[in-house]
């Protein structure tokens, strides 16, 4: 796996969470989250080949996302579709946190 370094601090982002839960239009992903333990700014990374729920298949993502959050799930929604990259910072517009989700 690559090795990411926070550009502001030279340090090496970790992991913090592995298989969060990425939401994007229509399916949902298993991802990693990353931070960079000086400044915290985070990434999220390893995102999985293939969604593991898609609205098209299974039914109602929004439903999905609800129910694993109840279960614990982070959930991370964006809003960018697969292959498009957002690169502006730590916290975006089209990528960030979930209200629902508590970070470790």
């Amino acid at each position: 796996m690559p090795r990411m370094v926070c550009v502001r601090d030279g340090v090496e982002f970790r992991v913090i969470k592995n298989e969060v839960v990425l939401a994007r239009p229509g399916a949902l992903w298993y991802a990693d989250l990353w931070r960079c333990p000086t400044c915290r700014a985070e990434v999220v990374a390893g995102i999985g080949q293939e969604p593991f729920f898609e609205a098209w298949r299974h039914g109602d993502v929004g439903a999905e996302v609800t129910r694993l959050w109840k279960a614990g799930a982070v959930i991370i929604t964006c809003s960018c579709k697969p292959g498009e990259e957002v690169q502006r910072g730590n916290v975006t517009d089209d990528c960030q946190a979930s209200e629902m989700e508590s970070l470790v």
